[in-house]
């Protein structure tokens, strides 16, 4: 008995170990839907209900486009050119913001999404990429840091560099979600530190992201497609150490059991 016993104390300890080493976040791409221009995709947004992206095609001609919730991701209306360089959107309280790249600025949309209500300087930096809400304040990324925003378009600092590239971003579950090339990592959204990784596959370069509040949304420029994605955080598919423990006394008590019958 006291072999048994030792031998599921052993085997729980090691996968334990085993497991704690192996911890990484895991994304699992759903579906994948080619642009709705043909060109390079540089953002998306959520809006509640609908996806929305923003592509680029050559000599900076964007333009927008709200889909439908359908098998192919159909264009529901085409709001065309509203600048030159458009590379990220998001929806805040109701209204599109996006950020150009060629013009340096963050745009507030009009009650039409296909015109601009107003623009702001981003601070003498000038490679703005992605745009995301913590639904208090706006974050863009540009020139790798993060610059924060208020609803009103004034300039707050910036609170973190995310270091160097072309940085997607958005908020998951309270948490910075932010992309760069086919990885991913997910930041504490005070603290900054590093809670997961994601690694993409697939050939997959993300500049842009949005999430629905069950999958992930992600712009995909060099394969000129927006993809779907399932992604589980680590807490979400490791078990903890005490489920082994738990594990372990109760095979214990089944081999104690077991010993007891044999006995009589």
């Amino acid at each position: 008995m006291k072999s048994f016993v030792q031998a599921v104390l052993t085997a729980v300890s090691v996968l334990a170990f085993s497991g704690a080493a192996s911890k990484a976040g895991v994304i699992t791409i759903l579906d994948s839907y080619n642009s709705p221009d043909g060109s390079q995709v540089r953002g998306v947004a959520w809006d509640g209900t609908n996806v929305w992206s923003t592509t680029n095609s050559s000599g900076f001609s964007s333009r927008i486009f709200k889909h439908n919730n359908d098998a192919t991701l159909s264009v529901n209306t085409n709001y065309g050119q509203v600048s030159r360089y458009t590379v990220g959107l998001q929806w805040v309280n109701g209204t599109l913001w996006s950020v150009d790249n060629f013009g340096d600025v963050l745009v507030k949309h009009g009650t039409n999404p296909g015109s601009a209500a107003a623009t702001y300087g981003m601070n003498s930096r000038r490679d703005p990429e992605d745009i995301a809400w913590d639904g208090t304040n706006i974050y863009v990324t540009n020139e790798g840091m993060l610059q924060k925003f208020n609803t009103s378009g004034t300039f707050l600092g910036e609170p973190h560099n995310l270091g160097g590239g072309d940085r997607a971003i958005t908020f998951m579950n309270g948490n910075l979600l932010q992309g760069l090339g086919g990885t991913l990592t997910l930041l504490d959204a005070v603290t900054f530190a590093t809670l997961d990784t994601f690694t993409i596959g697939g050939g997959i370069i993300a500049t842009g992201l949005a999430y629905d509040g069950t999958n992930l949304w992600i712009a995909d420029p060099g394969n000129n497609q927006i993809h779907k994605a399932a992604i589980r955080t680590v807490d979400q598919q490791i078990p903890e150490p005490t489920t082994f423990a738990i594990f372990a006394i109760g095979l214990a008590g089944v081999g104690f059991a077991r010993r007891r019958v044999t006995v009589r």
